[in-house]
Parts: C-alpha cells; sequence; structure tokens
C-alpha cells in the first residue's frame, strides 16, 4: 500500500453562497481570501496543492511479507558468500544485529571478532558450519541404557516413546521435556536458547520440529526485532496489530518538513506520527516541539494557580521560587542568587531595612513577577484552546459512533440508499482530523516568536487561517451532529444534503491550505520557534 497524496486532485471552490449561514461567517471567509491573494498566499491560481510537503510515501507490510521480502532476501546471499548452512547464518545475521555488513565483516576478520560472534549466536562448539543437519532435530525410539538429559528417567513414561537429539551434538531428551523446555523458553520471551546440554542454539527450524506451535509465536518476535533495529521500519502501534510501517521519505529530495512530523495510517486505521510514536498524528507540530509541549503541560498546567499566588521570581533570571520557611533571606535554586523576600533587594549590599516603601524596588519586583505572569498567562491561554480542541476530539468519536444510527435513519424516513448516506460518515472523518490538526495549531502558535514584525505578520496569518478553519469545522460539526432531525425531512432533504458536502469540501480544502502554507513557511524559513 502506498499511501501518498493524490496530486491529481483538485478542490472545486467553494460556494458561499449555497451555505445556510449567517452573513458574518461568509465575510469572513470572503476576507481572509482577500487577504491571501493581498500576500500572494492564494491557492486559487496553484491546484493542485503541493500535498507531498506534508504526507508521508510509506508502504503497510504484513508479517509474512517482512520475513519473506526483508529477512530472507537479505540471509540468501550471505549462505551463497560464506558457504554456510542457512540455520547457522539466520542465527549469525541475528546476532549481529541483523546487519549483513557486520557478519561479513567478522567473517573476513575470522579472529576475534568472529569468535565473538559465534559464541553469541551459540554456534561455538559447532563442529561443522556448513552442514544443513548440524542444527536440526533428529527423533530416534527410546533404546535400553538411554536416559533423558532433563527428568533422569532412563525408561519411557509411555509406549512408542521417542528420545529428540541436536544432530550436532547428540545430547538426547525425551520428547516431553523436549517440548516443554521449548515452550517455557519461548513463553518467557527468550528470542534464543540452546541445547539443555551444551547450549548449542536451537534455530528455527529445530524448534518447528520440537515445538511447533511455539516456532510461529517465536517468529514473531524475530521479526519485531528485525524491525525494531530498522529506522525505517515500525511496528503498528494499535493493540492486536501486526503489520509493520515501512517509511519511505527517507530521502534527500524529500522537504524536510515531512521529516519533523511523519504522519503514517495502518492499514487497520490506526494513525501514529512514524517519528516519535505518538498515539496520533500531530501535524503541523513537529515531533520535537511536541515533546516540549508534553513537559511543558505537565509542568505548568497543575501548577499555574499556585505558581501565581505563592512564588516570587528570581531577580537575576526570574525563575519562580517557593518561600518555604520564615527566613526573608531567598537563594534562588537556579542561579544561586541571593535576595529579600521582602523588598526585592540583593542581599548582599543592603542594611536588611525594608520596613521602608522603596518605590524603585518595589517597581522592579513587579516587572520581573509580572513578566512570569504573562508568560504563565500566555500558556494558559493557548493550552486551553488546545484542550478543548482535544476534548472535542473525544466528543467527536462519540458522536462518529452514532453516525451510522444516524445514516440508518436517514435511510428509514428518506428515500437515500445506504451509498447515498455515506456522505455523514465522510464528514465526521473529517472533522476527527480537523479537531486534531486544530488543537496542535495553538501548540505552533505558543512556539512561534514574535519579536519582529515580519515574525509577527506570519504568526498572525497562520492564526487567520487557523480561526477560518475552526469556524468551518464548528459549522460542519453542528451539521453532522443534528443529521436526521425534522429539519432532513422532506423538500429540506436535498439541501441539507447539499450544505454538508459543500462544507465538507471547504473543510477539507482550508485544512490542506493551512497545512501546505505551514510547510511552505517552514522550507522557505519565515517561521522561527522559541525552544528550537
Amino acid at each position: 500500500m502506498l499511501a501518498q497524496g493524490d496530486s491529481d486532485e483538485e478542490f472545486a471552490d467553494f460556494d458561499e453562497s449555497q451555505l445556510d449561514s449567517d452573513d458574518d461567517d461568509e465575510t469572513a471567509f470572503e476576507a481572509l481570501d482577500e487577504e491571501e491573494e493581498v500576500n500572494g498566499l492564494s491557492h486559487k491560481g496553484k491546484m493542485p496543492l503541493n500535498k507531498a510537503l506534508y504526507e508521508s510515501r510509506y508502504m503497510v507490510h504484513t508479517p509474512s511479507g517482512i520475513n519473506n521480502n526483508m529477512i530472507k532476501k537479505e540471509i540468501t546471499p550471505l549462505v551463497e558468500t560464506l558457504c554456510l548452512s542457512r540455520d547457522v547464518v539466520a542465527c549469525l545475521f541475528r546476532n549481529a544485529g541483523w546487519k549483513t555488513e557486520r557478519v561479513l565483516d567478522a567473517y573476513a576478520d575470522q579472529g576475534n571478532a568472529w569468535d565473538a560472534l559465534l559464541k553469541k549466536s551459540g554456534l561455538s562448539t559447532l563442529c561443522d558450519l556448513s552442514s544443513t543437519s548440524s542444527l536440526q532435530i533428529q527423533k530416534d525410539d527410546w533404546e535400553p541404557g538411554c536416559m533423558c538429559g532433563i527428568c533422569g528417567d532412563d525408561e519411557p513414561s509411555k509406549t512408542n516413546a521417542h528420545v529428540l537429539s541436536l544432530v550436532g551434538c547428540g545430547h538426547k531428551f525425551c520428547e516431553d521435556c523436549y517440548k516443554e523446555y521449548v515452550t517455557r523458553k519461548v513463553t518467557e520471551r527468550e528470542l534464543q536458547f540452546g541445547c539443555p546440554g551444551c547450549k548449542i542454539v536451537l534455530c528455527d527450524s529445530a524448534i518447528q520440529q520440537i515445538a511447533p506451535e511455539c516456532a510461529e509465536k517465536l517468529q514473531q518476535w524475530h521479526i519485531r526485532s528485525f524491525v525494531d533495529s530498522k529506522k525505517k521500519l515500525k511496528c503498528c502501534p494499535a493493540p492486536d496489530c501486526a503489520y509493520v510501517i515501512e517509511f519511505q521519505n527517507m530521502v534527500a529530495e524529500i522537504s524536510d518538513p515531512v521529516l519533523q512530523m511523519p504522519r503514517v495510517v495502518c492499514d487497520c486505521g490506526k494513525s501514529f506520527c512514524f517519528g516519535c510514536d505518538h498515539d496520533t498524528d500531530h501535524q503541523p507540530l513537529c515531533c520535537t516541539l511536541l515533546a516540549k509541549w508534553i513537559k511543558r503541560c505537565a509542568d505548568d498546567s497543575e501548577t499555574a494557580k499556585w505558581l501565581t499566588a505563592n512564588t516570587k521570581n528570581c531577580l537575576k533570571c526570574h525563575t519562580a521560587i517557593e518561600k518555604n520557611g520564615g527566613c526573608h533571606r531567598m537563594q534562588c535554586w537556579k542561579c544561586r542568587s541571593q535576595f529579600c523576600w521582602n523588598c526585592y533587594k540583593d542581599w548582599h549590599g543592603y542594611d536588611k531595612q525594608c520596613n521602608k516603601f522603596d518605590l524603585d524596588q518595589h517597581a522592579a519586583g513587579q516587572s520581573a513577577a509580572d513578566l512570569t505572569r504573562a508568560a504563565l498567562k500566555r500558556f494558559v491561554h493557548y493550552f486551553t484552546r488546545y484542550a478543548n480542541d482535544m476534548a472535542a476530539v473525544k466528543l467527536t468519536e462519540q458522536a462518529y459512533e452514532k453516525v451510522e444510527s444516524k445514516m440508518v435513519q436517514l435511510q428509514n424516513e428518506t428515500s437515500l440508499s445506504y451509498i447515498q448516506v455515506q456522505f455523514l460518515r465522510t464528514a465526521a472523518e473529517l472533522l476527527l482530523k480537523c479537531r486534531r490538526t486544530l488543537a496542535y495549531t495553538y501548540v505552533a502558535a505558543f512556539f512561534m516568536k514574535r519579536e519582529k514584525p515580519i515574525q509577527t505578520n506570519q504568526a498572525q496569518l497562520f492564526e487567520d487561517r487557523q480561526a477560518d478553519l475552526a469556524s468551518a469545522v464548528d459549522k460542519l460539526s453542528d451539521l453532522v451532529e443534528n443529521a436526521g432531525g425534522d429539519e432532513w425531512l422532506g423538500p429540506n432533504l436535498e439541501k441539507k444534503k447539499i450544505e454538508v458536502l459543500d462544507l465538507t469540501s471547504y473543510v477539507k480544502s482550508r485544512q490542506e491550505i493551512l497545512l501546505v502554507d505551514f510547510m511552505e513557511a517552514l522550507v522557505e524559513n519565515r517561521y522561527e520557534f522559541d525552544e528550537l
């Protein structure tokens, strides 16, 4: 599956006259388009959008596809080059971190590196590495004088009992004990283990002979180990999903923004960030800023009110400091400077008499405190909007679950068929995406620098497009949530359907325009962010 933006897709211009909305919203949409044209940002003349700026290229693989098309394809040339058995090469390849060059380098060395790799692979005591049978299991009838190396029995516990042994070492064990041993090792998630008698490795084919039901599970863990060793591969994080994502944007010609926020969607429907494993895509926010935002939220959101009421800021570095004792002598934990809690004077060099009101010092103290409070207020502003949209995501997910019943209701009460009511599902899916997009745009806006006029202008344009998308999303959300009511019956049905379709098209185009403009700005270095 190749998941990339359809570059040939064009969006029809949105006809606001078809919307049953108030004049203020229509005027706002028109004003934003006019502003974009004035600033040279209108996309009307350059459709289709360059969605390659924010859409990742990737493929979704099954575990068997990874095993057959990647692992075995790397093992086969090693077998031919080294003239060793496939079982031996598979063990070497796995213990070399799934790196072909490491196996070849160690083999070429034929010294300590090769000996170390053989020992790590459980092959150092195997006499013939090229024999195809050395790591196979031999099954024999129980003979007099034979004793199991695990349970110690010298007589079979049942008739027609067999003993199993690894050809390369000959250590014999009763069939049930060997199977129990392998099962226990696999249950404990050991990726490699050896013969109970000498620790020569039990390869995949040997485990298939001893305990076939364990072989598949062990292979899954080997595949997971292989995937974890490759930067371009990741397992889908969805519960009970075995698919693997292969990211294909790791080439020089792909724009940097894609690598900063690589969104992928598994065949199971799970959307996540390939870069930081965040459980949802976080475009247009890069992984670095997302990590800082999560930490900032953990540090600030719970203690915002407490910090405002119970702390003062260091006179030198403005770090918030808690007064945890009766003494007025305070020492900053960060820069180690000392000052008086009452008057904000440096503790060293003044007479410690602060009973008189010093207007200048008081103003300086208030200024430092105000800076921190202003910063906190700014954080709360963006955090509140971020939290509101993330909460709206959950509400939209709940509403999405009700879409099926609304679709059934429309089919029962109107002339629409199952195919004809799919527009509601499409709208609900789009709302989920846009709510997440909006939530992370507030985080991006929070980190945007606004120290220079050009930075302020770029941030304002971004927030204008953000506001337009938010307004349209709210209108579409209201339509979807109220679908199937009395207003949808009779002659209003077609009008309502067209209204949802048109607004869905508009919301989709505004979301993509916002993302493309943001990515283009990143490529052109029009945005600068704090803490990067």
